[in-house]
Order: structure tokens, then C-alpha cells, then sequence
């Protein structure tokens, strides 16, 4: 390292020092200067118009300046210089001039042909006496290139924003609104630039505007963008909904310089809104009224059913007693009396029991269908097989001869055993009572899986169905045809429709007369069996 060293002073008189000063700031100046007598004539030329030039200082010096810029008078910018050796000085702005001298521009692809200059002449003082002129040339060409992108871009803006169907705005770093789009106006119907500063607050409704401005306020304090709907007057004077929302725009230090927001016309999407919260209020409304009305009811249907049920005892119970009685007095008098009775007597007692028997039977069908109809429920996972044994158990007419064949397996399905139960007892008894003359019983059960549900088959060779039988034989009191020669209410296929119903399922007939029948059964399949294959 260079050990330092106290500096001696120079020593020279006050004009050379000023003379070393000059010196040094002409020629390292980051502007052209340039001086002339007089007579014009170049007498001093700097380094930066030698950098910037096609010049070099003893290539101008003594040489007139409009020698070596001819176009100065072509652009009628001599006359400066001669106001200048008359004492005036001059300032000639890029906007105007251009530029002084032609040079080329130090910053390439800005679209400009020459250099963009601001300029300075002077007249140049020696002693008090106007010894000729001083220009000092600064460059301005990439200022001048950000300026016209800056208003490019601002034009640009300004086009967008008044096309879009939004109203546009942005906002300094205080919340003073500095430009609101044409659309704002032509909405709103208030004088240009009204809506600037805080007349934007003038078009709010007055039940929005301090809700609106609060909102506003908290945003310019913590940073978080704005959003906020709001009722804005229209040119007719009407208020329409709209939503606004700005974003913060910050500068490299990270501090807001800008905000940057738009409104959206929500009016109809509103209007819709408010209709629907309305008609929501009401059908609320309306559903406590339904729900009250429901609860009504149902208490008055529940009164109804205890009520039926009561009537149902009371058939048990009182009517069937004298049908029994009425039965049994007519069997005493044929087993005591025949021998003293004429034929037609006695006829009409077997006559008078066998309508009893048929009128107590009609009543136990008609409760087993008031109990159907009226029971709870509840669906529960079911072994088939097992209601059918249950059912022939009781049954003795079923299990003999080895009428009833199950083809197994049954799949399992969702129901109430004692519906499913009632179903399969009038099946079966009908499968093996139907049957021609001297022609034995034989019935088959089988079930298939179908997607989510179980079809239980009771296939029987019986007397059969015609086509227009099959329409309405599980109809209360429905009776096929072919049918009225066999004992039976009408009443057992409708029990068998209604318990089928209560467990969620279907039920129908494929037959044809002469031919058998096939009755189906279909029910919800356990979850099990569901997700089983085929």
C-alpha cells in the first residue's frame, strides 16, 4: 500500500484555478457545451458532442456554427443564437424543438430519428461585455422514450377501461379516487370528473355510503383488498346494486402506491337474490304452517287408526260371535234334527252354515287387511326359506305330498316377517287350492337377484289366469272367473298387494288360463345380497 503523503498546495492566483475549474467541467460534463464568438464562430467543442458527434473539436473550432449544423436554419433555431449575442438566453424544450443539434440517439430501438434534446443558450460573458455565446445540450431521449410508453400505456388504459362494461377507478395511496373510466359518468349521469377525490361518495345510497367508506378506510390501513356491494343512483335517479372491489399496488419497497379497483352492475343477480331470500322467508313460513298442519293430521289419522282398530276388535269380537253362534245352531239342528226334517229343511241348514262359514272367513280377511294396512313397520333383513317352513308349519294342507318345492338358495331380502309372512300364506294356499279335479297340487318357490332387488317366484300348476282377469285380480273382492267355483273372499291377493307395498316392494302375475300361474314377489335385497353376484 502506497503510504499517503500531505498534499502541497497548488500554487496559482484565483483566475488560474477558475480557468483549471472550468476546464475540467467542459470536457467532463455528461452534457454537450459548446461555445462561439461573436461572429458564430465555434470556439470551444466538449467531449461529450465529440462522443455524441461525427466531430472532433479541431474539426468545428473556428469554423461557423451553421457550417457545421446547416439545419439550424432550416429550423429556424439560428435566431436564438443572435438573441443570445443580444443578451437574451434561451430555453428550448424537447416538445417543441426536438432537439438542437442533429445526433443520433444514444438509446437504440426508442423509435425516435435523432437524439432528444432540452437546450440552453446563453450569451457568454467576459468583464460584464458579451464576448459570444454558451449552449449546454442535455439528452433526454430515454426519458422522452419512457414518457411516450408511460402515455402509450395510459392511452391504452384509458381505452380499455372506457370500453369494458365495468366501471374502472384507481385510488392514490390515501383512498382519494384519481380516475374513474366514462362508463361511471355515463352511469351515473353526474359531470366529468366529479367522481374524483371523494365525490365518488355522492352517487352511494345514503343507507350504504358509511358502510361503504368504512370498509374502505380499513382497507387503506391494513393493506387487505377491497370488497364491498353497494346501491348507486342511476342518470334516471333509480339505485342499482353493484359489487366493488380494489387491489393495493405496491412499489419495489412494498409500500402502496396505487390501488386499482372495479365496479360490477349486480342489480338483476341482486333483484334475484332479495326475491329468493323473500320466497325462502316464505316457504319457511309455509313449512311451519305445513309442518303444524301435518302434525295435525297426523294426530287426527292417528285417532282415525285407534279408532279403526277398535272397530276391529269389535268385529272380532261381536260380530263374529253371532256368525259363529248362527253356524253353530244350524250344525246342532243337522246333527239332532235331520231325521225329523224334510229334505229341503235340511238343505236349506247345510245351506244356511255354509254362508256362515263364508260370512266369518270375509270378516277375518277383511281384519287381516285392516291390520295390514294399518301395522307399523320396519324394514329388516329376512330369510326366506325360513318363512315359508314357519308358513307351511301352520298349515298342514301344505306340507302333505310334497307339494311345495323350494329351489334353493333363496336370496335374502329387506322386509317385515309378519307381512312377508301373510304374503306367502295366501300364495300358497291359493297355488294349491286353485288346482283342476284330480290333479295334484305342485308348487315351486325360487327367487333371482335383479340389481338392488330379490324377485321371489310361487310358480303352481293350477287352473290359470286370463289376460283380462289379470288386470284387476289383486283388487279388493276381485275374483278371476274360472275362480267362483272355489271357496275364497276376493279379499287375499289385495292383503298380499297392501303388505308388499308397506315393505317397499312390487308384486304382479305371468299366467295364462289353463296353463298355471307364476305370482312374483320383488323387495329391496339385503346390502349383502346387493353387492353379490348374479
Amino acid at each position: 500500500m502506497l503510504e499517503s503523503k500531505k498534499m502541497r498546495p497548488l500554487e496559482s492566483n484565483p483566475d488560474q484555478l477558475n480557468t483549471a475549474i472550468l476546464e475540467w467541467t467542459h470536457e467532463f460534463a455528461p452534457h454537450g457545451i459548446l461555445t462561439t464568438d461573436t461572429e458564430l464562430r465555434i470556439t470551444s467543442w466538449n467531449h461529450w458532442l465529440e462522443t455524441y458527434s461525427s466531430f472532433r473539436a479541431e474539426q468545428v473550432i473556428d469554423r461557423h456554427l451553421l457550417d457545421i449544423v446547416p439545419s439550424l436554419t432550416e429550423r429556424h433555431l439560428d435566431k436564438y443564437f443572435h438573441e443570445a449575442l443580444r443578451g437574451e438566453a434561451k430555453i428550448l424544450s424537447r416538445a417543441l424543438h426536438g432537439y438542437l443539434i442533429p445526433l443520433p440517439p444514444a438509446v437504440s430501438d426508442t423509435g425516435f430519428s435523432h437524439m432528444q434534446q432540452s437546450a440552453r443558450i446563453a450569451p457568454l460573458l467576459l468583464d460584464g461585455a458579451i464576448c459570444g455565446t454558451i449552449s449546454i445540450i442535455e439528452d433526454v431521449t430515454e426519458r422522452e422514450w419512457q414518457n411516450a410508453i408511460l402515455r402509450a400505456n395510459e392511452e391504452r388504459f384509458r381505452v380499455m377501461a372506457d370500453t369494458v362494461p365495468d366501471i374502472i377507478y384507481t385510488a392514490g395511496p390515501d383512498g382519494r379516487v384519481e380516475f374513474l373510466n366514462q362508463r361511471y359518468y355515463d352511469t351515473s349521469g353526474l359531470p366529468p370528473r366529479s367522481g374524483l377525490g371523494t365525490g365518488w361518495t355522492k352517487s352511494v345510497h345514503d343507507q350504504d355510503v358509511g358502510r361503504v367508506n368504512a370498509l374502505w378506510q380499513q382497507s387503506l390501513r391494513t393493506g387487505d383488498p377491497f370488497h364491498a356491494e353497494f346501491r348507486m343512483r342511476d342518470a334516471r335517479g333509480a339505485y342499482r346494486w353493484f359489487i366493488t372491489r380494489a387491489w393495493p399496488i405496491y412499489d419495489e419497497a412494498r409500500r402502496i402506491v396505487r390501488w386499482f379497483g372495479a365496479s360490477t352492475d349486480i342489480n338483476d343477480l341482486k333483484e334475484t337474490q332479495l326475491a329468493l331470500a323473500a320466497t325462502q322467508s316464505e316457504l319457511r313460513e309455509h313449512s311451519v304452517r305445513l309442518e303444524q298442519t301435518v302434525d295435525d293430521r297426523t294426530a287426527k289419522l292417528r285417532e282415525t287408526i285407534s279408532q279403526l282398530e277398535t272397530f276391529s276388535y269389535t268385529v272380532a269380537h261381536d260380530i263374529r260371535a253371532p256368525i259363529r253362534a248362527l253356524e253353530g245352531y244350524a250344525n246342532l239342528l243337522l246333527e239332532d234334527c235331520a231325521k225329523n226334517l224334510d229334505a229341503n229343511a235340511v238343505h236349506l241348514l247345510k245351506k244356511m252354515s255354509r254362508a256362515a262359514q263364508h260370512l266369518d272367513a270375509l270378516t277375518r280377511d277383511l281384519l287381516n287387511y285392516t291390520k295390514v294396512s294399518t301395522q307399523e313397520v320396519q324394514q329388516l333383513p329376512i330369510e326366506v326359506e325360513g318363512i315359508i317352513q314357519d308358513v307351511t308349519a301352520m298349515n298342514p294342507s301344505l306340507e302333505k305330498d310334497g307339494r311345495i318345492t323350494i329351489v334353493r338358495p333363496l336370496h335374502r331380502v329387506m322386509g317385515y316377517p309378519t307381512l312377508l309372512s301373510q304374503c306367502f300364506s295366501n300364495l300358497l294356499e291359493n297355488a294349491v287350492k286353485f288346482v283342476a279335479p284330480n290333479i295334484a297340487p305342485r308348487v315351486v318357490v325360487r327367487s333371482e337377484l335383479r340389481g338392488q332387488h330379490v324377485r321371489l317366484w310361487i310358480e303352481d300348476n293350477g287352473i290359470g289366469i286370463d289376460a283380462e282377469t289379470q288386470k284387476k285380480i289383486f283388487g279388493i273382492f276381485e275374483r278371476a272367473r274360472s275362480a267362483r267355483s272355489y271357496p275364497g273372499t276376493g279379499i287375499g291377493l289385495a292383503i298380499v298387494v297392501k303388505a308388499v307395498e308397506r315393505m317397499k316392494g312390487t308384486c304382479g302375475v305371468e299366467s295364462e288360463a289353463g296353463k298355471g300361474s307364476r305370482f312374483w314377489l320383488e323387495l329391496p335385497a339385503t346390502p349383502s345380497e346387493a353387492g353379490s353376484p348374479t
